[in-house]
């Protein structure tokens, strides 16, 4: 696992339950009934956890707990510049927030979706990874003590609007 740009490492949160059983669900490697499937952790997987774990890089969600309110709690300590890769869309918390706005807002901010290029397959290449981050800046309508900031699809000169010059 590649460290952060800061040299903050990752943290990977998943179920307790994966880290106690001998094979583990994998959709991963090529499947060629397309079928369900596990497969055998393997020594050196169980090596990687291990130190995983031990370097408090991992967090196993108790039985009965859902991993998703764990990696938010991860971004929510992590701070403004932390994300979670995930397609999770966590429908199923929706309605459970307090306050739905301040959920999508955070989903808005923080989750980073994947996608991979093809199945993996035992006559191709590897397949790559493609991943989508959140945009830079909020596409809401904002307020604060100096007025209101509106979105915009991209920079317009201020001259063109009667400025001094420069993008706003």
């Amino acid at each position: 696992l590649a460290c952060r740009a800061d040299g903050t490492p990752p943290l990977l949160v998943i179920p307790k339950a994966y880290l106690d059983l001998q094979t583990i669900p994998n959709h991963s490697r090529h499947n060629d009934q397309n079928t369900g499937q596990v497969h055998a952790v393997e020594p050196h997987e169980m090596a990687s956890i291990g130190r995983l774990l031990k370097r408090g890089h991992l967090w196993a969600c108790p039985p009965q707990a859902h991993d998703d309110l764990y990696w938010i709690l991860a971004t929510v300590v992590g701070g403004a510049d932390s994300r979670v890769v995930t397609n999770d869309e966590m429908r199923d918390h929706f309605f459970s927030m307090l306050n739905p706005f301040f959920f999508e807002r955070w989903k808005a901010r923080h989750m980073v979706h994947f996608d991979f290029s093809h199945g993996a397959a035992a006559d191709r290449p590897p397949p790559s990874m493609t991943l989508t981050f959140p945009p830079s800046f909020s596409r809401e309508i904002q307020h604060c003590a100096s007025g209101w900031h509106f979105p915009s699809s991209g920079y317009v000169s201020t001259a063109e609007h009667g400025g001094g010059g420069g993008d706003w």
